[in-house]
């Protein structure tokens, strides 16, 4: 990847209610993206099963993770779109809270975004 490429900042957009059981390998794999510059918003969407101590959790040990709170559960496009009023970047992905992306799965998306404009 060039300098300018790795230098891209991606946002990952997430939405959680009581995801606790699958939460903890979603966010991992993200993490361990081979594109290192992402940034993830999570919007917990009222959970009550764990999911917000996770949450607080990895927001403590990593600064590019921002979690925001619902006190009651808004539903899945509320979330979102909570999250893209936080997101500062151009390029944006989506997950979701039971999911597993590849390591290279970010890098991918936006090398191709990239040289497919």
């Amino acid at each position: 990847m060039s300098e300018s490429r790795e230098n891209t900042t991606v946002a990952v957009i997430m939405s959680v209610y009581n995801g606790a059981k699958d939460l903890p390998i979603a966010i991992e794999s993200i993490i361990n993206q081979s594109h290192k510059n992402i940034v993830m918003y999570i919007v917990d969407d009222g959970s009550y099963d764990g999911t917000r101590d996770i949450l607080f959790n990895y927001s403590a040990k990593y600064s590019n993770i921002k979690c925001f709170y619902n006190d009651h559960n808004l539903g899945l496009p509320s979330c979102l779109n909570q999250a893209l009023k936080e997101v500062d970047s151009e390029y944006i992905a989506r997950m979701d809270a039971d999911d597993y992306s590849y390591p290279d799965r970010i890098q991918k998306q936006l090398e191709y975004m990239l040289e497919n404009p």
